[in-house]
Protein backbone atom coordinates (compact mmCIF):
# COMPACT_ATOMS: atom_id res chain seq x y z
CA UNK A 1 0.00 0.00 0.00
CA UNK A 2 3.26 2.18 0.61
CA UNK A 3 4.02 1.90 -3.15
CA UNK A 4 0.55 2.93 -4.46
CA UNK A 5 0.07 6.14 -2.85
CA UNK A 6 3.24 7.89 -4.56
CA UNK A 7 2.45 6.09 -7.87
CA UNK A 8 -1.10 6.91 -8.04
CA UNK A 9 0.24 10.86 -7.47
CA UNK A 10 2.52 10.59 -10.18
CA UNK A 11 0.05 9.13 -12.28
CA UNK A 12 -2.31 12.06 -11.00
CA UNK A 13 0.75 14.66 -11.88
CA UNK A 14 1.48 13.22 -15.36
CA UNK A 15 -2.60 13.30 -16.47
CA UNK A 16 -2.37 16.78 -14.70
CA UNK A 17 0.74 17.80 -16.85
CA UNK A 18 -0.26 16.42 -19.57
CA UNK A 19 -3.45 18.13 -20.21
CA UNK A 20 -3.33 20.73 -23.43
CA UNK A 21 -4.88 23.92 -23.38
CA UNK A 22 -8.18 24.34 -25.42
CA UNK A 23 -7.79 27.36 -27.08
CA UNK A 24 -10.82 27.06 -29.27
CA UNK A 25 -13.27 26.00 -26.57
CA UNK A 26 -14.93 23.70 -29.12
CA UNK A 27 -15.68 19.95 -27.98
CA UNK A 28 -13.28 17.30 -27.63
CA UNK A 29 -14.86 13.85 -28.57
CA UNK A 30 -14.36 10.80 -26.39
CA UNK A 31 -13.19 8.27 -29.24
CA UNK A 32 -12.55 4.46 -28.25
CA UNK A 33 -9.41 2.24 -29.61
CA UNK A 34 -8.65 -1.20 -29.66
CA UNK A 35 -4.70 -2.69 -29.47
CA UNK A 36 -3.42 -5.61 -29.87
CA UNK A 37 0.59 -6.68 -29.03
CA UNK A 38 3.14 -9.09 -28.70
CA UNK A 39 5.31 -7.87 -26.09
CA UNK A 40 8.81 -10.35 -26.10
CA UNK A 41 12.09 -9.79 -23.63
CA UNK A 42 15.35 -11.21 -23.82
CA UNK A 43 14.52 -12.86 -20.56
CA UNK A 44 14.96 -16.19 -22.13
CA UNK A 45 15.97 -17.76 -25.25
CA UNK A 46 12.93 -19.76 -25.44
CA UNK A 47 10.15 -17.04 -27.57
CA UNK A 48 7.34 -18.77 -25.87
CA UNK A 49 8.25 -18.32 -22.41
CA UNK A 50 9.54 -14.90 -22.98
CA UNK A 51 7.02 -13.24 -24.91
CA UNK A 52 2.73 -12.78 -23.99
CA UNK A 53 -0.48 -11.74 -26.03
CA UNK A 54 -2.79 -9.05 -25.11
CA UNK A 55 -5.48 -6.91 -26.52
CA UNK A 56 -6.35 -3.68 -24.62
CA UNK A 57 -9.59 -1.58 -25.67
CA UNK A 58 -10.43 2.01 -24.01
CA UNK A 59 -11.38 5.27 -24.40
CA UNK A 60 -8.99 8.64 -25.30
CA UNK A 61 -10.12 12.23 -24.34
CA UNK A 62 -7.89 14.99 -25.57
CA UNK A 63 -4.20 13.50 -25.41
CA UNK A 64 -5.23 11.13 -22.62
CA UNK A 65 -6.28 7.34 -23.27
CA UNK A 66 -7.40 5.15 -20.44
CA UNK A 67 -8.00 1.07 -21.19
CA UNK A 68 -8.86 -1.98 -20.04
CA UNK A 69 -6.01 -4.80 -21.09
CA UNK A 70 -6.94 -8.61 -20.67
CA UNK A 71 -3.88 -10.97 -21.74
CA UNK A 72 -2.01 -14.12 -21.05
CA UNK A 73 0.82 -13.85 -19.03
CA UNK A 74 3.64 -16.57 -20.95
CA UNK A 75 2.50 -18.07 -24.12
CA UNK A 76 5.13 -21.37 -22.42
CA UNK A 77 2.40 -24.17 -22.40
CA UNK A 78 -0.44 -23.07 -24.55
CA UNK A 79 -1.98 -25.60 -26.78
CA UNK A 80 -4.88 -24.06 -28.98
CA UNK A 81 -8.21 -26.19 -28.22
CA UNK A 82 -7.02 -27.74 -25.13
CA UNK A 83 -8.27 -26.18 -21.47
CA UNK A 84 -6.10 -23.76 -20.14
CA UNK A 85 -5.52 -22.52 -16.12
CA UNK A 86 -7.39 -19.07 -15.44
CA UNK A 87 -4.32 -18.39 -13.47
CA UNK A 88 -2.41 -17.87 -16.67
CA UNK A 89 -3.91 -14.85 -17.72
CA UNK A 90 -3.98 -11.19 -16.40
CA UNK A 91 -6.32 -7.97 -16.25
CA UNK A 92 -4.71 -4.38 -16.05
CA UNK A 93 -5.59 -0.79 -16.20
CA UNK A 94 -3.58 1.42 -18.03
CA UNK A 95 -3.25 4.88 -18.61
CA UNK A 96 -1.01 6.38 -21.24
CA UNK A 97 -0.39 10.89 -21.12
CA UNK A 98 0.57 11.37 -25.04
CA UNK A 99 2.25 14.24 -26.55
CA UNK A 100 3.63 14.98 -30.09
CA UNK A 101 7.21 13.95 -31.37
CA UNK A 102 7.16 15.15 -35.15
CA UNK A 103 5.40 13.13 -37.02
CA UNK A 104 5.00 10.51 -34.21
CA UNK A 105 3.09 10.32 -31.31
CA UNK A 106 4.77 9.76 -27.70
CA UNK A 107 3.31 8.22 -24.49
CA UNK A 108 4.37 7.38 -20.97
CA UNK A 109 2.86 3.58 -20.47
CA UNK A 110 0.98 3.35 -16.65
CA UNK A 111 -0.61 0.82 -15.41
CA UNK A 112 -1.58 -1.53 -12.55
CA UNK A 113 -3.21 -5.33 -12.66
CA UNK A 114 -2.66 -8.36 -11.47
CA UNK A 115 -3.57 -12.08 -12.50
CA UNK A 116 -7.39 -13.78 -12.37
CA UNK A 117 -7.98 -16.56 -9.50
CA UNK A 118 -4.65 -15.43 -8.07
CA UNK A 119 -3.39 -12.90 -5.43
CA UNK A 120 -0.47 -11.85 -7.82
CA UNK A 121 -0.78 -8.10 -8.56
CA UNK A 122 1.99 -6.32 -10.36
CA UNK A 123 2.58 -2.83 -12.46
CA UNK A 124 3.85 -1.88 -15.47
CA UNK A 125 5.49 1.66 -16.48
CA UNK A 126 7.45 2.82 -19.51
CA UNK A 127 7.67 4.64 -22.70
CA UNK A 128 6.20 4.14 -26.23
CA UNK A 129 6.18 5.91 -29.60
CA UNK A 130 3.38 5.47 -32.51
CA UNK A 131 2.89 6.49 -36.02
CA UNK A 132 -0.92 6.96 -37.49
CA UNK A 133 -1.67 5.74 -41.27
CA UNK A 134 -4.65 7.70 -40.62
CA UNK A 135 -7.28 8.33 -38.44
CA UNK A 136 -8.61 5.10 -37.07
CA UNK A 137 -5.17 3.07 -37.68
CA UNK A 138 -1.70 3.10 -36.17
CA UNK A 139 1.50 1.33 -35.42
CA UNK A 140 3.84 1.55 -32.35
CA UNK A 141 6.58 -0.01 -30.38
CA UNK A 142 7.12 0.55 -26.93
CA UNK A 143 9.78 -0.50 -24.06
CA UNK A 144 8.21 -1.33 -20.63
CA UNK A 145 8.48 -2.85 -17.21
CA UNK A 146 5.89 -5.77 -16.77
CA UNK A 147 5.66 -7.24 -13.50
CA UNK A 148 9.56 -6.47 -12.93
CA UNK A 149 10.70 -7.66 -16.43
CA UNK A 150 11.41 -5.67 -18.95
CA UNK A 151 10.29 -5.88 -22.76
CA UNK A 152 9.71 -4.00 -26.20
CA UNK A 153 6.23 -4.41 -27.49
CA UNK A 154 5.42 -4.15 -31.53
CA UNK A 155 1.08 -3.23 -31.48
CA UNK A 156 -1.29 -1.91 -33.65
CA UNK A 157 -4.16 0.12 -32.52
CA UNK A 158 -7.56 0.36 -34.13
CA UNK A 159 -9.35 4.12 -33.54
CA UNK A 160 -13.12 4.22 -33.87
Amino acid sequence: MKRLLPLALIFISLSMFSQKADTTKSKIPFTGYVCASMPMSNSNHNFASSSFASVEGGFCYSNMQFGLALGRGSLAGFKMGEQDNLQNYYYEVMMYPSFPLGILTGNLIMGYGGFFDSKIMFIEYGAGASYSLNKKVSFGMSCFNWNSVNFISPGITFNF
